[in-house]
């Protein structure tokens, strides 16, 4: 055995023959590892951010100045549809509030109510949290009575958005009060939730049609948009499908809206994502037209090696080396190539990592004085993320080393036997 483990020195001749086709496939498996997952992450946000905005299955806007005719109307709609409505509640406005810490440090959150939550309990984000002693105050009022809740897999799970904070009724009431809103007072929309499957082109018909919001707008004069915002299923990945009906013109319509960029209009962060698919596209395209070719290079190469090398299996076979024992040895070498391959690949990968924590993207926009970017899922830090990324490469090394081992292989195999055939006949 320690003969044949020492038979593997004569391999290192030819390692640099090997040397360009182990860098092509170290820089596809960084490159396709790196870039597929920081755009995973990035859709990953785009969808969380859609469900963050509704916090519900679907939003109903409705432009009337009472919810109970919408509350009844959907109701009703239910009813004829099997009961399709699980939850109705109405969407109060977001109320701002901040969080002082040691030093004065500030940090403003918009506080939203939560049904989630109850007593005094406020749900933030650890990263949102000022150091010391916290205090939850608004502008017209000192300190508030609270239970700050510090759970970042709760908050997420509760689809909590960027610089929020989720209060329970009381305490959203109480900020309420000193910022004079009224939860009596309806705000034009209303989120709720649905089973699977629920139609929601047929539930908008149902609503206008035949639970009397079409007479009830046009009796008020209303000109605007009816819609439903479907946020539990999407028809295309980051965006949110719109069901319209329009009063003045007395049409239905249906189109596909990134819902976020309602809230923060001046922000386009599909060019982010634009920016990452560019050349994960172009790469695709290489790939097709690149790996008929490397294939061929690869398989005269491994040709060209395997002459060079011809007398000397030649010679392991007269020393009494099996055709198994060489193609065995053979495999090992291969294996020692493709392991070559996957710790180039994880420390360049590693790298990468490291340097993306210092590394935001580009073109921050600025929304009440703060950057808002494509943020990471699971940190929100506003930095590139690569969460997935060993799923990512531990995929494109299977497939890697399963063709490169296996055709190396199969072809040493091969061709071992036709030698042996011709040596017999010799």
């Amino acid at each position: 055995m320690k003969g044949q483990k020492a038979l593997l020195l004569s391999f290192k001749k030819y390692f640099k023959k090997y040397s360009f086709l182990l860098f092509l496939l170290i820089v596809l498996v960084c490159f396709s590892s790196v870039f597929l997952s920081i755009l995973d992450n990035m859709y990953s946000s785009y969808d969380y951010k859609e469900k963050a905005m509704v916090k519900g299955d679907a939003l109903l806007y409705a432009p009337f100045s009472s919810s109970d005719v919408f509350i009844d109307a959907l109701k009703k709609a239910s009813g004829m549809m099997d009961d399709c409505i699980t939850d109705i509640r109405v969407r109060y406005p977001s109320l701002s509030i901040y969080l002082e810490g040691e030093g004065d440090e500030r940090m403003y959150l918009d506080a939203v109510m939560s049904p989630s939550l109850c007593g005094k309990e406020v749900l933030v984000l650890s990263e949102y949290v000022p150091k010391g002693d916290v205090s939850i105050c608004t502008e017209r009022k000192g300190s508030l009575d609270y239970d700050l809740i510090v759970d970042d897999e709760r908050a997420l799970n509760l689809y909590i958005n960027s610089h929020e904070a989720l209060c329970s009724e009381s305490v959203y009431k109480e900020i309420a009060s000193y910022q004079n809103v009224s939860l009596e007072n309806y705000y034009g929309r209303i989120e709720f939730d649905v089973k699977d499957g629920t139609d929601f082109g047929k539930l908008l018909r149902v609503l206008v049609e035949d639970c009397g919001l079409k007479e009830e707008g046009i009796e008020n004069g209303y000109t605007k948009y009816l819609y439903i915002v479907d946020s539990k299923k999407t028809t295309r990945r980051s965006l949110s499908d719109w069901y319209y009906y329009d009063f003045k013109a007395d049409v239905y319509r249906n189109d596909v809206i990134a819902l976020f960029n309602e809230r923060y209009k001046d922000i386009e962060l599909v060019n982010e994502v634009d920016r990452f698919n560019t050349p994960v596209i172009f790469l695709y395209e290489f790939t097709k037209r690149a790996v008929p070719l490397l294939c061929m290079a690869f398989v005269f190469l491994a040709v060209s090696i395997y002459e060079v090398r011809r007398k000397e299996f030649k010679l392991y076979r007269d020393l009494g080396m099996s055709r198994a024992k060489l193609s065995l040895l053979l495999f090992v070498e291969s294996c020692l190539l493709i392991g070559f391959v996957a710790v180039v690949s994880a420390l360049v990968i590693l790298l990468c990592s490291f340097i993306l924590k210092f590394y935001a993207p580009l073109g921050p926009q600025l929304v009440k004085g703060k950057s808002v970017y494509f943020r990471d899922l699971y940190t929100l830090r506003g930095n590139y993320s690569m969460k997935g990324v060993w799923k990512r490469f531990s995929t494109y090394m299977s497939y890697i080393s399963l063709f490169f081992v296996g055709v190396m292989f199969l072809f040493n195999f091969v061709m071992l036997s036709l030698d042996e055939k011709k040596e017999k006949k010799a």
